[in-house]
């Protein structure tokens, strides 16, 4: 619960993708989190670790990370 209390966990959510491509999206997850998942093995550190919470949810903990950095980090993965 450390890295949660110091910021350190952060959630980004996909519900305004799926909201953007509406019906698409019942095709489209699979490809999405693939990708979305490439692109958090890309750049997140060997102490990093994410999870899939539901079908539109990830959560991601940066350990190692200021909350700023941590938060900043998320933001850019979720505009990617």
């Amino acid at each position: 619960m450390e890295a949660w209390s110091r910021g350190r966990v952060n959630i980004v959510s996909l519900e305004g993708l799926k909201e953007q491509i509406g019906e698409r999206w019942a095709k489209s997850q699979d490809t999405v989190w693939n990708h979305l998942s490439n692109l958090l093995r890309q750049k997140l550190a060997p102490t990093d670790f994410y999870a899939q919470l539901d079908p539109t949810t990830v959560l991601i903990c940066q350990p190692e990370l200021a909350a700023d950095k941590a938060r900043g980090c998320c933001l850019g993965i979720a505009q990617d």
